[in-house]
């Protein structure tokens, strides 16, 4: 049922970021090894359905279906005028409204919708062709009332297109939905599924990344259903992109339909938050044994280990700022039977003020989650860990920088800063799962490389790391630099500048070198910088980690100026709200909020509790 033989391309061409045409289309469906196809359109795209048909035909790719109005409309008549001169019997799948409010029975709204249907469905079959009704939310939606409706028509010529990305409030009870519906299924097209998958904004998402989607394919494969299956494009971007993301994700659930070896189809759990149901990274879990797994960014684990399935397990559950309810011994863990390709879900109570997001960088962000076969279109960066990072947004991309940086390739690794860049907003939600792409600056080989290599020997370390208006109306990215020594002894300090066509930091000026006359470094642009106006419209760049300590005005010219900083001096000390001890700050940084209208500082805290930072 799920060979390519079976499968239907569908929602491709008002959605394909390409724009292609009809021919261009045809060729790519062949190359992915798609037979059959379905027809989704808009205004502008119908005159040229002629020619989408010889292309079609040309390619030897059947067309199955054809997005169709509810009435015999101008466009409909175009369709079913071109379908003839083709010679073409396709299914024309239709979307209905809702019935008007003077239909108050389900009786009364299958009545209402046969009347509108009935002369497209006579079109139809003067043509040869039948109609699907399409689900697509709403009372016609509805697989029970769309069953009504086809009673009230009583036409030969009529069934069902079930689509799972209209159809998420159904997923708990599919198995009986598809066997209410098997008899008249033309076709059901598949859709990443997760539960309440369109209330929490994850509607369309990719074969294989759906938390339900083995189970899904699972029900329809023992269903009894053995027609056509689509596959979408639906995602505005590059529609051969997105088929084959989907196509590969399809393989990987196919794959695990008959694997019964334990070892070869782990056993899935995901934990979650129970206030708000987000996923938890870097939760342990723990078998009795010492056998320990811990959640990816999707809060996943892959549990393959071929000594537990099939048999009772506890799993220790434990991780900063989270926990699972304790037993009566005061053990906090679960009792599960993993199987084979089976998953199943937990829950953690939050004890930390903040939310756990996920991580950014490092190594395996989603390495669970791949190995059950979702997550695939997840790239790895190349790096393994990396130190403190500063950003700025320089010419339109939010550049970054960070510290050492360990690498694949060889135990020491990257001294001297790696960067990346990413669009201003590199996340269009803060609900994790996090996805974000760095852009690395690489070397020939593609790998991650350093970026800020100052003259002299050990690391080169950044701080104050800025983006400043310079006097030709331009923009510079600059930072402070210190080189170091063992054992992580600073000993020079210096300005630095980003160079666009070498894609490096180049030495501005020395502002230090360790001696005997001068064995501490002068104040200097450090920290994590922001701007500032003040009353008189002035800009500042102010410096500090994380209370500012330094300021100069907001240009380059200022900052590589000693002579026009200004020392500031914060507070030692901050009093803490709940109990009025004194927070000595560690390392963090400031950040004027807009919507508290206040500015705020993130901080560790020196020597603290209950930990060394607080």
């Amino acid at each position: 049922m799920y060979d390519r033989d079976n499968l239907i391309a569908w929602c491709i061409v008002p959605f394909d970021a390409r724009r292609r045409r009809p021919e261009e289309r045809a060729q790519m469906l062949r190359a992915l090894g798609f037979k059959k196809f379905a027809y989704d359109w808009r205004s502008e795209h119908l005159p040229s359905f002629d020619q989408e048909l010889a292309s079609l035909k040309k390619q030897s790719i059947e067309l199955v279906g054809v997005w169709f109005p509810a009435g015999l409309n101008d466009d409909a008549k175009t369709i079913l005028d071109a379908l003839k001169r083709h010679e073409v019997q396709a299914q024309l799948w239709v979307m209905m409204g809702d019935p008007p409010a003077e239909a108050a029975s389900d009786s009364e709204r299958a009545q209402w919708a046969a009347r509108q249907l009935r002369p497209v469905v006579e079109a139809a079959a003067a043509q040869r062709c039948s109609v699907g009704l399409y689900n697509h939310g709403g009372w016609c939606g509805e697989p029970e009332n769309q069953l009504a409706i086809l009673e009230a028509l009583n036409e030969p010529n009529v069934g069902i297109v079930y689509n799972l990305h209209h159809g998420h409030d159904h997923v708990q009870r599919l198995g009986d939905v598809l066997a209410r519906l098997k008899d008249h299924l033309y076709a059901v097209n598949l859709n990443g599924m997760d539960r309440d998958g369109e209330r929490r904004g994850r509607k369309i998402l990719p074969l294989g990344q759906g938390e339900l989607d083995l189970q899904v394919i699972k029900t329809i494969a023992g269903s009894g259903y053995d027609g056509p299956i689509g596959v979408l494009g639906h995602t505005n971007d590059d529609a051969e992109h997105t088929l084959r993301t989907n196509l590969a994700g399809l393989d990987s659930l196919v794959a695990k339909l008959g694997d019964s070896d334990p070892a070869a189809t782990p056993f899935e759990i995901q934990v979650l938050d129970k206030q708000n149901g987000w996923p938890v990274p870097l939760i342990e879990l723990r078998t009795t044994h010492g056998v320990r797994w811990v959640t990816d960014n999707a809060g996943r684990v892959a549990v393959d280990a071929p000594e537990l399935m099939g048999r009772q397990s506890w799993f220790h559950v434990e991780g900063h700022g989270y926990e699972f309810p304790a037993d009566g011994f005061g053990q906090r863990g679960v009792r599960l039977t993993p199987q084979p390709g089976d998953a199943t879900r937990i829950e953690v109570s939050r004890t930390n003020i903040a939310k756990r997001l996920g991580r950014l960088t490092g190594a395996g962000l989603f390495a669970e989650s791949q190995k059950l076969g979702l997550e695939r279109d997840v790239r790895e960066s190349g790096v393994f860990g990396c130190d403190s990072v500063q950003t700025a947004v320089y010419r339109g991309r939010l550049f970054w920088a960070w510290g050492d940086t360990s690498v694949p390739h060889y135990p020491l690794g990257l001294f001297h800063m790696t960067s990346a860049t990413t669009p201003c907003e590199p996340l269009k939600s803060l609900e994790p799962p996090l996805r974000l792409q760095y852009e690395y600056f690489a070397d020939d080989e593609g790998r991650p490389r350093s970026v800020a290599e100052m003259p002299g020997e050990g690391p080169t370390w950044l701080t104050g790391y800025i983006a400043l208006p310079d006097e030709s109306g331009g923009e510079r990215l600059v930072a402070t630099y210190h080189k170091i020594r063992p054992p992580l002894e600073p000993y020079e300090l210096g300005l630095c500048a980003w160079n666009d066509e070498a894609a490096k930091f180049d030495h501005v000026a020395t502002l230090w070198r360790k001696s005997d006359a001068a064995p501490t470094p002068p104040p200097a642009p450090q920290g994590h910088p922001v701007i500032y106006q003040d009353d008189s419209g002035e800009k500042w760049a102010l410096f500090g980690n994380p209370l500012p300590t330094l300021r100069c005005r907001a240009t380059s010219e200022s900052w590589r100026n000693p002579a026009a900083w200004e020392q500031l001096s914060p507070p030692e000390h901050l009093v803490a709200a709940a109990d009025g001890g004194r927070v000595t700050p560690h390392s963090g940084s400031i950040a004027w909020n807009g919507y508290r209208q206040r500015w705020v500082a993130v901080f560790m805290e020196a020597w603290g509790k209950p930990s060394a930072f607080g």
